[in-house]
């Protein structure tokens, strides 16, 4: 190979890995669950999240944490729902394909204001993200 297509060819790559991912994805690492997309948002219309965000209002009533699984048809995945350190709802979702999405969703009290986090784990307990987010 030429140094100059070397030079391109390598430029291009670099390029590559430095593209952003969508919200939530993970690098494919072999067999076994990963993440094509994961949110916590206000609703899911039409299997994709609605109002994803990082922040919510005081006085919602509910949140949904959608996510997107690839390679883990036949599996179960987790959603621990985290409040201020406090778990408040454990939701095992079972995975029909090899690429499936689903979501759990959690109902607020009115005073479930601050930090949350929704750790999506395998059945095994491996955790496979961990989306953080405000309730102010």
């Amino acid at each position: 190979m030429r140094p100059a297509l070397r030079t391109l060819t390598l430029s291009v790559l670099i390029s590559l890995a430095l593209l952003p991912r969508p919200l939530g994805a993970q690098e494919a690492s072999g067999d076994g669950p990963r993440l094509a997309e994961a949110a916590v948002c206000l609703s899911v219309e039409e299997r994709a999240p609605v109002g994803a965000d990082d922040t919510f209002p005081a006085g919602t009533e509910r949140l949904f944490c959608f996510t997107d699984v690839r390679g883990a048809e036949d599996e179960t995945i987790v959603h621990v729902w985290i409040h201020e350190g406090t778990t408040r709802a454990r939701v095992e979702l079972d995975i029909g394909a090899d690429r499936w999405r689903t979501w759990s969703s959690k109902r607020l009290l009115p005073s479930w204001t601050g930090s949350w986090e929704v750790k999506i784990m395998t059945a095994g307990g491996a955790v496979l993200e961990t989306l953080a987010f405000t309730v102010e």
